[in-house]
């Protein structure tokens, strides 16, 4: 770890580069594709979609002057060019890469094939779960001016003050790649790293498996098997291939707050639709079972066998029997 003690800088102002024409982006993919590595972060909407909704993606690369930064305009390009750069040899260096991963895989179609991730590799050189400002003073030394995280970053056009917190994501990350990487090498540990970023790297992403994505609701494993039902039929409509993000959220939500309506927690319905999906799964299964059967959405559940039942019940269930 570095030395905490140092007295910390707080920096100037980043010069950047602002792409918003096609044609500009491509030419950066391009210089890209003949570098060793490159920084990268996103900042992304994830409120009025199912999926989170990019916005903007920040890139840095060393050059023999220095080090090059772009702020992308993911609103105004098609940022699917980054796809021959994620398939390249060359290192994405990112921090906390895992919402990162999430929106490019729904935006762009693929990941880096090639990530390190600062973050996961602080974790092997004494630091807990590092947030990027605790990595840059106890390792660089600087002090990022603090920004408003809860900025608005499809609004147009973006003020000086959130394209100067943008560029800070990515100002630093590759000198702080190169100091990570000396103490990971100096203790022994950088084959541990590059294990855990591949397994991030590798991990499935929201939207991956439409027909798994109930399990990833709050509880759900300890519904029952009619509310199960439910949450699996609803969360997989939310999920469905065959429509955009926006409708995949619609046509859940559109079933879920009705229903919610009609269960008296309006309030619910309106400011957190996401959750209602399971409120609907836990408190009105058996109305709704009669609803998507009817729409032919969802069959009727088979009973789970006496196998997968607990002993106890299915010890009470025997005695029932007889």
């Amino acid at each position: 770890m570095g030395d905490r003690r140092r007295e910390l800088r707080v920096p100037g102002p980043i010069d950047y580069r602002w792409i918003d024409e096609q044609d500009d982006l491509e030419d950066v993919v391009e210089e890209l594709l003949g570098q060793p590595r490159y920084a990268l972060d996103t900042e992304f909407h994830r409120e009025r979609t199912y999926y989170p909704k990019l916005a903007l993606v920040q890139v840095a690369w060393s050059t023999d002057s220095g080090q090059e930064l772009v702020l992308i305009d993911s609103l105004a390009v098609d940022v699917k060019a980054f796809g021959p750069l994620f398939a390249s040899e060359s290192v994405c260096v990112i921090h906390a890469a895992q919402q990162d991963l999430d929106v490019l895989t729904h935006a762009v179609g693929s990941v880096p094939m090639r990530m390190f991730d600062t973050q996961l590799a602080a974790g092997f050189v004494g630091y807990g779960t590092p947030s990027l400002v605790s990595l840059l003073q106890g390792e660089v030394g600087v002090t990022p001016a603090k920004g408003d995280r809860l900025t608005d970053w499809l609004r147009r056009p973006l003020t000086d003050n959130q394209r100067q917190y943008a560029a800070v994501d990515v100002e630093y990350l590759l000198e702080l790649h190169d100091l990570l990487m000396t103490q990971l090498e100096s203790a022994g540990r950088l084959a541990w790293a590059e294990q855990a970023c591949e397994e991030l790297r590798t991990r499935p992403v929201s939207g991956s498996a439409p027909d798994n994505a109930w399990l990833r609701l709050k509880d759900a494993r300890s519904l029952r098997p009619g509310a199960r039902a439910v949450a699996r039929s609803l969360a997989a409509c939310a999920n469905a291939e065959r429509c955009g993000p926006i409708s995949r959220f619609g046509r859940c939500c559109q079933i879920s707050q009705s229903l919610v309506y009609r269960k008296g927690l309006p309030a619910l319905a309106k400011s957190f639709p996401r959750l209602a999906v399971l409120m609907i799964a836990t408190h009105a299964a058996a109305w709704l079972m009669r609803f998507l059967r009817l729409s032919g959405k969802v069959k009727q559940p088979n009973r789970l066998p006496a196998r997968h039942r607990p002993t106890i019940l299915t010890a009470r269930y025997d005695r029932r029997s007889r």
